[in-house]
């Protein structure tokens, strides 16, 4: 794989996705990685590069305390890159129903494809994710 340079990348998904306590792929955010093809040229892939973290906000919760979350090559989540993490919730100062989450990757792919899918869920009851932060570099 080709060097990686420093170069940032921000990719804001706004699902409106109610989650529950089960994955499924109806609780799934397509994530595009683009990124500048002379980066990539020559190692035969179409995204290479680092996914750095995930921020995702939430909002009408119920009864939660953790997020869990994988990414994944395919729509199904049967092709998956990480392992499933949980992620305590931060609830909001001023709304105690809302909130975030941050998960940290540093995640060195290259991969023929310029999708990946975050698959989520609730440890208990559920909330709506209202948008979904990928951060990468290249």
């Amino acid at each position: 794989m080709a060097a990686l340079s420093k170069l940032k990348h921000k990719v804001i998904q706004t699902p409106n996705l109610g989650l529950t306590a089960t994955y499924g792929t109806a609780r799934a955010v397509q994530i595009p990685l683009y990124q500048d093809a002379a980066s990539i040229s020559g190692n035969g892939a179409k995204w290479s590069g680092v996914i750095e973290s995930v921020v995702i906000n939430y909002t009408t919760a119920t009864g939660i305390t953790s997020i869990l979350s994988f990414l994944s090559r395919d729509a199904a989540g049967d092709a998956g890159l990480t392992q499933s993490l949980t992620t305590n919730v931060v609830t909001g100062t001023t709304t105690a129903t809302s909130g975030c989450i941050r998960v940290n990757y540093d995640l060195t792919l290259a991969l023929n494809q310029i999708d990946l899918w975050l698959f989520l869920r609730t440890n208990a009851a559920t909330c709506i994710v209202t948008s979904v932060e990928v951060t990468w570099r290249e």
